[in-house]
């Protein structure tokens, strides 16, 4: 018999209920501060109620990384339920500390992995629900052979999003406020992007006018990247939202099928959690994949 290995991943990861349930995947939750208080991401707090304060007070959130003690505390709770290794998919090292914090407790404790995902959002949900897959394959690897095929893997995630707004984002220190004033008067909606080595943001194409025409644009042009749709993992492409209208997520949907010429089988479409909301704020959609 094998050794039992457990799959953990930071809240940012994105992954529904459902998809957790079916990969196994324990979440360690970020901290949210809103209005004078401190929450826990997905666990006493949810991305309705940042919109809901946002649209009444305009007050913006702010976010914070998991301790250190947390993630002992984090891990110690898994090996109490019988994993004697843990693999932690871990938001890119290269936008939070919580890596390295992931890092420090794991080094204390032992027979835990930690995966710089290089990612947000489902890029790292992505990378924990693989994990999940290579524990039951056969011949039988170990918890640090499976971290270590994840950071190869990593550079194939292939993650970006449309924002509505930049308040969110200048308020989070990642965008000068001058340059999210100029983009909400002239309606122009940046695509940003996420280099899978580096494990950075970037700002890639500008669109320009409403959702219900910038989403189609924005998706082909993702979808255009590479030749050969069927080279998708899984033949699934993610929809990742922060909450919009069910009629943009019909638009997104059928721009997927239209731009992958109906070669995916599978478009799941998935509400981003509170972290990601606290940054990008309401009306972002994204694609997030897996290249084979």
């Amino acid at each position: 018999m094998g050794q039992n290995i457990a799959i953990s991943a930071d809240s940012t990861c994105d992954i529904n209920e459902g998809f957790r349930k079916k990969y196994k995947i324990a979440v360690s939750a970020l901290h949210v501060n809103l209005d004078g208080k401190d929450y826990s991401d997905g666990i006493d707090i949810d991305p309705d109620h940042i919109l809901r304060v946002y649209g009444e007070k305009k007050i913006l959130p702010k976010t914070s990384s998991i301790s250190e003690e947390e993630y002992a505390d984090h891990f110690r709770g898994i090996f109490s339920q019988g994993a004697d290794e843990i693999i932690h998919i871990s938001l890119s090292s290269k936008i939070s500390s919580t890596y390295q914090n992931a890092k420090n407790a794991s080094i204390k404790l032992g027979n835990v992995y930690t995966v710089d995902s290089h990612n947000l959002s489902l890029g790292s949900g992505i990378l924990a629900m693989e994990a999940h897959k290579k524990i039951s394959k056969f011949p039988v690897k170990t918890a640090q052979q499976i971290a270590e095929e994840l950071t190869i893997l990593r550079e194939k995630c292939d993650v970006s999003f449309v924002l509505s707004t930049l308040d969110f984002m200048a308020s989070g220190g990642r965008c000068p406020g001058l340059i999210a004033l100029g983009a909400n008067i002239l309606n122009i909606k940046p695509c940003i992007k996420v280099n899978s080595k580096e494990g950075k943001m970037s700002v890639g194409k500008m669109y320009r006018g409403k959702l219900e025409t910038v989403l189609p644009k924005y998706i082909a042009d993702r979808l255009s990247l590479k030749e050969g749709f069927k080279g998708i993992a899984n033949s699934r492409v993610f929809v990742v939202h922060s909450g919009v209208d069910k009629e943009l997520l019909d638009i997104s949907v059928e721009a997927v099928r239209k731009s992958t010429k109906d070669c995916i089988k599978e478009i799941v479409v998935s509400r981003a959690g509170c972290t990601i909301t606290c940054h990008c704020g309401l009306n972002t959609v994204g694609i997030v994949f897996l290249w084979e």
